[in-house]
C-alpha cells in the first residue's frame, strides 16, 4: 500500500510545486499529450524483470521489455535525444516473463497470470488485440515463426505444457492447433525454425523444426508435419552435452543449407549443433572401424511418399564464459549486406561476448567482449542484436538495461551507450530538492536510494535519467527525505536513520548534467570546497551519521520547509513505540522529547509550508497536530489537537495527507474511500469544511496543488488504490468538490502490482 502514499508527492512535483519542470521534448511521442494537451509525460522509468526473455528489439527501433506487470516501450538514442521509455502497457495481472514483436505494429508478452496478450498499435494508441488463453500455468517463454502464408507460435509455462498456436495472413485472432505435455518438468526455452528441405521445395506446407529443454539438461527435437493439412509436432531426437539447466535457444543458418542450432546453459558452455540434409539411411556398416568420426543424430522426415534424412551432429563447444550462460542471439539477417556468422552470449559473469566463425581456421572465435566492472549483483540475463546489427543491449539481474554500439565496423569499437534504468523493487518514498526541483531522489525495496535529474544537451532534446546511485543498503528501503541538496536522510527496514552528505563530483556532476548553477542550489563554494572529492566507505562501513532512537523498522520520515527539523516515525502495534521522533539537522540530536499521539503505525506526515505545524495520520484512524515554538537555545513541539477514530471521521486507515498552498486547510485520505478536508473554527477547534468526497476506490494518496485555480478554487490530486489518479477542484461555496479530469489510461499504475514506476508529469490546467 506504500505506493500509494508517494503518488501525491510525484504528482505535485510534476504540477510545478517547487518550479517549473525542464521542458521534455512533445515529439517524443505522439500519445504523450492528451486530447486536450494538459498532460505530457516528462519521465518514465522501471527496472527490467529478472527473466532471460524479458527484452525484443523491433525494427521501428522500439525496445519492449518487462517492467513488473507492465510492458515498457523504450526508445534508444540517437542524433536527436539520449533514449528515453516512452509508454507503459497496462494488460496483465502479474509479473511479465517474457515480451516478442511480431511486427512494427505487434507485439507479444506473456506473464505469470497464465496469459499471452497480443498488442497491436491503433490510432496511435497500444491496445490488447487478443489474449491467448490455455495454459494454467505461468508463461515462462515464447517463440514465433513467420513464412509466406501464416505465423507460427509456440509458448512453454510452468504447467508443463507447449501450446502451438497459427494464425494465417487472413486471419485476426491466433487459433491453438496443439498442446504438447511434458510431464512434470518446467520448459525452460523454445525456439522454432523451417526445415530446409531437398526434396519438397515447391510444397507450401513446409515442414517445421522446433527445439525445447526442460530441466533434464537435453535438447528435444521435434518436427512439425502435416497430415490431412492439419500440423502436427513430434519429438524425433533428444541431444545430449549439457551437464545443467539449458537456459536459452537460438536457430540459424550456416552460409549454406545447414541449420544452426545453439544452446546455452549454467554449465557456462554454449554448444553448436549443425543440422544437414543427407541421403544416408544412417547404416553406418559400410565404414570403416577406424575412421574417427563425430556421433551423429539421425532423424527422418516424410514428404508424402518420401523420405528424407537429416544429420544432427555437434558442431563446436564455446567455452570462454566463467558463469552460467543466460542467452544466445544469432546476428540478424540484414538483406544487401555480407552475410556474418555471428552469435551473441550473455552471461552471469557480467560479460557478453559476439562469437564469429573464422572460415580458415573453422574455428569460433570470441571476436568482441563486452560488459561490467565491480559490485556485488550478478550479471546479464539476457542479450540480443539490434535490428541491424550495429548495437548489442543486455538485461542486468539489477534491473537495468546496457547497450554497446559498433562506432567502426572496421576496427571494432563497441562503446557503451546512454540507457534507461530503473528500479527492480517496489518504490516505497521519494523527495524533491527542495529550491528549484532540480533534481529527485527515490528508494526502494530494491535496497538502492537513487537520483533522477534531467540531462540537457545542446542541439539535442532535454531528457530525464538516473544519474547517481548514493546509497546500496543491505537492507530494502523504506523512506527519504532531502536537508539540503547535497545532504540525504534515508530510513531502511531497520531502526536507524542514516544521514549521508554528497561528495564534491556529485556537485560538479549535476551541474554539468542539468546546467544548474551550484549558487541557485544554496551550495556554497565553501561547502563545495570542505566536501569530499568522491565516496569511499568501508566494507563494513554504512553512513557518514546514523541515529537511533526507534524499537522498530523506519516506515516514515519529513522535513519542515527550512530544512532544519527531521520527523521520523517506526512501523507499532503499541502506543509507546508509535512515537515521533524530531531530530534537530544541526546537531542530529534529538531535538524535543517523542510525539506520543498514536496507538498504531504512523502511515505519514506533513509539515506546513511555514514550518509552524507538524500533521500526522496513522493506521489507527486518526490523525494529530503538533506545533512548533522556537525557545532561546531550543525548540518546544507539543500536541495541539487531535482526532481519534470516533472523530476523525474516518472509518479505516488513513494512508495520506496534505496543506493547502496557504496552510489554512489540510486533507486527510483514508481506505474508506473518503477524503476530508478540514480547517479551524472560530473556537480553534479543527473541523471538517464541507462533506467528504467519496470516491470508488480506497485513497492512498493525496495532494493539494501549489496555487489555486483562475476562479480561486483549490485543486487536489488523489490516487486510488486500483491506480486511478483523479483531479478534483474544492472551496467553500457548494458545490464544494467538482472532478476536473482523470488521467488517461496510458499514464495509469497497474492495479495489479506495487508501482516499480516513477513517471514524471507535466500538467498545464486550463479553464478551471
Amino acid at each position: 500500500m506504500r505506493d500509494g502514499i508517494w503518488l501525491n508527492e510525484l504528482m505535485r512535483a510534476a504540477q510545478g510545486a517547487t518550479r517549473s519542470l525542464p521542458a521534455m521534448s512533445k515529439q517524443t511521442n505522439p500519445n504523450d499529450a492528451d486530447d486536450n494537451g494538459n498532460i505530457s509525460m516528462s519521465y518514465l522509468s522501471i527496472g527490467v524483470n529478472r527473466s532471460p526473455n524479458c527484452i525484443s528489439w523491433s525494427t521501428n527501433g522500439l525496445i519492449a521489455y518487462g517492467g513488473c506487470n507492465s510492458i515498457v516501450l523504450y526508445r534508444q538514442q540517437n542524433e536527436m535525444h539520449a533514449g528515453f521509455a516512452e509508454a507503459s502497457l497496462n494488460g496483465h495481472s502479474a509479473r511479465v516473463n517474457c515480451v516478442k514483436w511480431l511486427t512494427q505494429y505487434e507485439l507479444l508478452s506473456g506473464a505469470a497470470d497464465h496469459n499471452i496478450l497480443n498488442w497491436h498499435l491503433q490510432n496511435n494508441q497500444w491496445k490488447v488485440k487478443s489474449t491467448l488463453s490455455g495454459h494454467t500455468g505461468a508463461i515462462t517463454c515464447i517463440a514465433t515463426l513467420h513464412n509466406a502464408n501464416k505465423l507460427l507460435l509456440a509458448t512453454a509455462a510452468t504447467d508443463s505444457t507447449l501450446n502451438i498456436w497459427c494464425r494465417n495472413n487472413t486471419d485476426e485472432n491466433f487459433e491453438r492447433i496443439q498442446t504438447i505435455s511434458c510431464g512434470h518438468g518446467i520448459i525452460l526455452a523454445v525456439a522454432l525454425t523451417t526445415l530446409q528441405s531437398s526434396i519438397n521445395k515447391n510444397n507450401q506446407n513446409a515442414n517445421y523444426l522446433m527445439a525445447t529443454t526442460r530441466e533434464n539438461c537435453k535438447v528435444n527435437l521435434y518436427i512439425g508435419n502435416y497430415n490431412d493439412n492439419k500440423l502436427e509436432f513430434q519429438q524425433v531426437l533428444s541431444l545430449s552435452g549439457h551437464e545443467n539447466w539449458i537456459r536459452d535457444l537460438s536457430f540459424g543458418h550456416g552460409d549454406d543449407t545447414n541449420i544452426l542450432l545453439a544452446s546455452c546453459a549454467e554449465d557456462a558452455y554454449i554448444r553448436i549443433w549443425k543440422i544437414v540434409s543427407t541421403n544416408d539411411p544412417g547404416d553406418n556398416a559400410h565404414k570403416s572401424d577406424d575412421e574417427i568420426k563425430l556421433k551423429e543424430n539421425i532423424f527422418h522426415v516424410k514428404y508424402g511418399d518420401s523420405e528424407e534424412n537429416y544429420v544432427v551432429t555437434l558442431d563446436s563447444v564455446l567455452s570462454s564464459h566463467e558463469d552460467m550462460v543466460y542467452s544466445v542471439n544469432w546476428y540478424p539477417v540484414i538483406e544487401d549486406a555480407h552475410r556474418r556468422l555471428r552469435l551473441l552470449s550473455a552471461s552471469m559473469d557480467k560479460t557478453m561476448i559476439i562469437w564469429e566463425y573464422d572460415k580458415n581456421s573453422e574455428m569460433w572465435l570470441d571476436k568482441v567482449r563486452v560488459g561490467t566492472m565491480g559490485g556485488n549483483n550478478l550479471g546479464f540475463y539476457g542479450g540480443i542484436f539490434s535490428p541491424d546489427g550495429k548495437e548489442i543491449l543486455a538485461q542486468g539481474y539489477d534491473g537495468g538495461l546496457h547497450v554497446w554500439k559498433n562506432t567502426s565496423v572496421e576496427d571494432e569499437q563497441w562503446k557503451p551507450q546512454v540507457t534507461v534504468t530503473g528500479h527492480f523493487a517496489p518504490v516505497q518514498d521519494f523527495d524533491w530538492e527542495a529550491s528549484q526541483g532540480s533534481f529527485l531522489v527515490t528508494v526502494s525495496y530494491d535496497q538502492t536510494t537513487r537520483v533522477h535529474a534531467p540531462w540537457i544537451q545542446q542541439q539535442k532534446e532535454s531528457s530525464w535519467h538516473e544519474i547517481a546511485r548514493p546509497q546500496i543498503h543491505g537492507y530494502d528501503m523504506q523512506c527519504v527525505s532531502l536537508t539540503e541538496c547535497n545532504q540525504i536522510v534515508s530510513g531502511g527496514e531497520e531502526k536507524v536513520i542514516r544521514v549521508f552528505n554528497s561528495p564534491k563530483l556529485f556537485s560538479n556532476t549535476l551541474s554539468e548534467i542539468s546546467r544548474v548553477q551550484l549558487e541557485s542550489l544554496k551550495i556554497s563554494s565553501v561547502v563545495t570546497s570542505t566536501a569530499a572529492l568522491g565516496a569511499s566507505v568501508p566494507s563494513l562501513g554504512l553512513s557518514n551519521k546514523a541515529m537511533y532512537g526507534h524499537p522498530y523498522e523506519l516506515f516514515c520520515l519529513a522535513s519542515n520547509p527550512k530544512r532544519q527539523l527531521i520527523a521520523s516515525a517506526c512501523k507499532a502495534r503499541k502506543p509507546e513505540h508509535a512515537s515521533i521522533i524530531i531530530w534537530d539537522t544541526q546537531t542530529w540530536r534529538q531535538a524535543c522529547e517523542p510525539l506520543l499521539c498514536h496507538n498504531l503505525t504512523v502511515t505519514q506526515m506533513a509539515f506546513s509550508h511555514n514550518g509552524d505545524w507538524l500533521l500526522s495520520v496513522s493506521r489507527d484512524r486518526g490523525w494529530s497536530l503538533h506545533q512548533f515554538t522556537k525557545l532561546s537555545n531550543r525548540i518546544s513541539c507539543k500536541n495541539v489537537y487531535h482526532a481519534a477514530y470516533k472523530t476523525s471521521k474516518h472509518s479505516r486507515i488513513i494512508w495520506s495527507c496534505s496543506w493547502s498552498h496557504d496552510d489554512k486547510y489540510f486533507a486527510t485520505a483514508s481506505r474508506d474511500k473518503k477524503v476530508i478536508i478540514w480547517h479551524q473554527s472560530q473556537n480553534n477547534a479543527w473541523i471538517p469544511a464541507s462533506v467528504a468526497l467519496e470516491l470508488s476506490d480506497s485513497v492512498t494518496a493525496v495532494d493539494f496543488a501549489p496555487e489555486c485555480s483562475k476562479s480561486g478554487k483549490y485543486i487536489l490530486c488523489i490516487g486510488l488504490d486500483c491506480g486511478k489518479i483523479e483531479f478534483y477542484t474544492w472551496n467553500l461555496v457548494q458545490p464544494h468538490w467538482q472532478n476536473c479530469f482523470s488521467l488517461p489510461e496510458k499514464y495509469l499504475f497497474n492495479s495489479f502490482c506495487i508501482a516499480y514506476i516513477i513517471r514524471i508529469l507535466s500538467l498545464h490546467f486550463t479553464g478551471l
